[in-house]
């Protein structure tokens, strides 16, 4: 999927960039038809100072976490609020620090604990009524994925580079 800046209409010129509401064009390679022909920029979350690298929705579609180059875990609630403008409340519901490097995945259990992997070579635990790091987990080198066991979330998998 790309993004065309002549969706965004008159004095668009950065990709990516288009105003809240503006159609976003949706460029077809190798395909006959478009799948994605109303897809519109509803809401941009800007509180990460850098780059983005993971993003995941909490099993019940309540939070998504956001991570990335700032070290930085933010938890995001839904708006629920009658006549909300936005997906998301403006502000992060939970916002976690600790790690040391770029923040590279994020995993939910399905009772709402959070997993964030990092260049720093940890893993920390995270809940969503709590403010600080309930756990870190150690490894030899960069932690690359994260997994809930699906049956029982008292255990997770983690991929590392150090095989």
């Amino acid at each position: 999927v790309g993004v065309d800046a002549d969706a965004a209409g008159p004095g668009a010129t950065t990709p990516g960039r288009e105003g809240v509401g503006a159609q976003v064009k949706v460029l077809v390679n190798r395909k006959v038809y478009k799948e994605f022909t109303e897809t519109r920029l509803i809401q941009t979350i800007g509180a990460h100072e850098d780059a983005v690298w993971t993003m995941k929705f909490s099993h019940t579609g309540e939070y998504l976490a956001t991570a990335g180059q700032d070290a930085i875990v933010r938890v995001w609630q839904l708006d629920r609020d009658d006549g909300a403008v936005h997906i998301f409340k403006p502000t992060p519901f939970r916002e976690y620090s600790g790690h040391k490097g770029d923040v590279l995945d994020l995993c939910w259990s399905h009772t709402d604990w959070l997993l964030s992997s990092s260049m720093d070579k940890t893993v920390r635990l995270w809940y969503m009524t709590m403010d600080e790091c309930l756990r870190i987990f150690s490894h030899q080198d960069f932690v690359t994925a994260i997994a809930f066991n699906p049956v029982n979330d008292k255990y997770f998998l983690s991929g590392t580079l150090d095989g």
